[in-house]
């Protein structure tokens, strides 16, 4: 009998050293799991943080060399082929650098459509962004050579300068239906994007801005006198016009 209770209790200790064991992988890989997450995590908002300061970075220099060669691209640019351009040098100087200008956008354009479909730019950050593929759509010159470099770039880059090609040609649209019509054609590419669709409804919605600006005059008000009165009635009237 004490040998068998001698057994036993081996038999117990062991069980509860096998359980011990247990639990202590459990948690430490628990704990592996957890630290790596949160790895992946840093690792992950770095790479977006990363991804928005390349695409800040570009297009600031984007911006820059388009306004270091306004008067060189001057001929070639805006929404209507002129009556005479310039002969020769002049005329050659300015379509190469408007070139230059056009595949560094439409590069930079490449990269973001990438970003969005892997979920690294936001959507609503990406649609801001749909103003500056309308401008390029707006010179007669980015028109005019569009089906010549189509083939340089990615599915979702062509089908949004396509859409906005097909838009140009309907001569029936005034501006303010093209820009409409090239927003929700550019939602379709995307698959259906609802922050490109509703972009202009979005920015023409002033409600959640005048609202709490609204709010904080009305309380001023209340606390601080007449003058807060006039400035609040002024503000009221202003507010009204942009509704």
């Amino acid at each position: 009998m004490a040998e068998f209770l001698a057994r036993f209790r081996v038999s117990e200790a062991e069980a509860l050293i096998a359980f011990a064991s247990l639990l202590t992988g459990l948690l430490m890989g628990g704990l592996t799991a957890f630290f790596s997450m949160r790895a992946n995590q840093r690792e992950a908002r770095g790479e977006i943080a990363a991804a928005y300061l390349s695409l800040e970075t570009h297009s600031s220099a984007i911006f820059q060399f388009e306004a270091e060669n306004a008067d060189i691209m001057q001929p070639v640019r805006g929404n209507k082929r002129p009556a005479r351009l310039p002969s020769g040098k002049a005329l050659d100087t300015a379509k190469n650098v408007t070139e230059q200008l056009y595949f560094q956008s439409l590069n930079l354009f490449e990269v973001a459509a990438n970003f969005r479909k892997q979920e690294i730019v936001n959507h609503e950050v990406f649609a801001s962004w749909v103003a500056w593929f309308y401008e390029l759509l707006n010179d007669w010159y980015f028109r005019d050579i569009w089906e010549d470099i189509r083939s340089n770039y990615t599915t979702d880059i062509r089908a949004i300068f396509d859409i906005g090609m097909l838009i140009y040609a309907h001569e029936g649209f005034s501006e303010a239906q093209k820009l409409r019509a090239f927003y929700d054609g550019v939602s379709q590419a995307l698959g259906g994007c609802e922050d490109v669709e509703n972009w202009l409804d979005y920015c023409n919605d002033r409600s959640t801005e005048t609202n709490w600006f609204a709010t904080y005059i009305a309380s001023r008000t209340m606390k601080d006198g007449s003058w807060h009165a006039r400035l609040a009635n002024r503000c009221s009237t202003l507010l009204g016009q942009v509704r």
